[in-house]
């Protein structure tokens, strides 16, 4: 999808993910329990999500962030963005593409995603440059991972235009881990927790 489609698709959708999480909300409370618990180990000052959405995932790592941190986070969607300044109205939000971010190299201690590189299929070597750069301590991947998908899984990521290229993209990173979420709500998009830590 090009980043126009994008956009109007999320932009249609806005609204959807705060109801998920009215919905689902003792999964939703293990999900960002257990990315909290990797960022804590970072000590952050600064956490952005990269295309933070409704901030529901952002809203939800924040009771279990162990230090006083600023939250930022920044999507392509306006319309996801009013929601997200509803639900989490303390953290600074802004309208900006993944593969042209508004912000200054090493701007962020932590920089995160949750499955919003996900539409971006043969983009993800571009994206992970723009993240990267932002970065400065380190990078946090919650993205579906086309190697840990069943053959259903991948036919259908690939009919999506998901991403299926991310393991080889991070190649020339310094990954100090990678493996399967314990999360994940569809086994036919499984989740994979990519950590790249950013060189000195």
């Amino acid at each position: 999808m090009s980043t126009e489609e994008i956009k109007e698709m999320y932009d249609r959708q806005a609204g959807e993910g705060t109801e998920f999480v009215k919905n689902n909300k003792e999964y939703h409370k293990k999900y960002c329990k257990a990315l909290a618990d990797i960022i804590n180990r970072y000590n952050p000052q600064t956490v952005c999500e990269a295309g933070v959405g409704e901030a529901t995932t952002l809203k939800g790592i924040q009771e279990y962030i162990y230090r006083y941190t600023w939250l930022f986070g920044f999507d392509i969607s306006p319309e996801r963005l009013k929601y997200a300044q509803k639900n989490l109205p303390y953290a600074i939000f802004d309208i900006s593409d993944m593969l042209d971010i508004d912000y200054q190299d090493d701007c962020f201690d932590v920089v995160y995603t949750s499955h919003s590189i996900e539409p971006n299929q043969g983009k993800e070597k571009e994206i992970l440059k723009e993240l990267y750069r932002i970065t400065k301590k380190y990078l946090i991947l919650l993205e579906p991972i086309y190697e840990y998908a069943s053959p259903e899984g991948k036919k259908r990521m690939e009919k999506l235009g998901y991403i299926t290229n991310l393991l080889d993209a991070v190649e020339n990173y310094k990954v100090v881990e990678s493996h399967l979420f314990e999360h994940c709500i569809n086994k036919l998009n499984p989740t994979g927790l990519i950590v790249i830590c950013k060189k000195s």
